[in-house]
């Protein structure tokens, strides 16, 4: 069985939609290292599943939006 391959969230607006956060909120995070992201170049990169465990497997808004 082939897992299913996810998209990074590039940009802290796109990760701050994934975790239910304002955009401020979730860049203020991203600066003080609580959520689990890289900066390439000017822009923040988070991969889906590692921000998942981050919030202890809780949905994210996104997720609760596709249900």
């Amino acid at each position: 069985m082939v897992d299913k391959i996810e998209t990074p969230l590039w940009g802290a607006r796109a990760i701050a939609e994934f975790i239910g956060r304002t955009e401020r909120q979730a860049f203020r995070l991203l600066e003080e290292g609580h959520i689990p992201a890289q900066k390439i170049g000017n822009a923040w990169v988070a991969d889906k599943s590692r921000l998942r465990q981050a919030l202890g497997g809780a949905p994210t808004l996104e997720e609760v939006r596709d249900a």
